[in-house]
């Protein structure tokens, strides 16, 4: 169960995640959503738009990144 504080940090971050991703600096959202998501695990509105983020940065291609398959090989 996370804390009181902990529930606050993590809507500034998703807050300053949104506003980073209308001016579509999507690293800054993105970093801002992955913390709000270590604060609050729980909190699916948190991880649907970590994701759809991630989406946006990548075109929407289904390709992730392109380092994702050599972390995988290292596994």
């Amino acid at each position: 169960m996370t804390s009181d504080r902990n529930k606050k940090i993590a809507a500034d971050c998703w807050r300053r995640g949104n506003e980073a991703l209308s001016k579509e600096n999507w690293d800054y959202s993105i970093e801002m959503f992955t913390t709000a998501v270590k604060l609050e695990p729980e909190a699916l509105l948190y991880r649907q738009t970590k994701r759809g983020a991630e989406r946006k940065k990548y075109g929407d291609n289904n390709s992730g990144s392109k380092m994702g398959m050599l972390k995988l090989a290292g596994v």
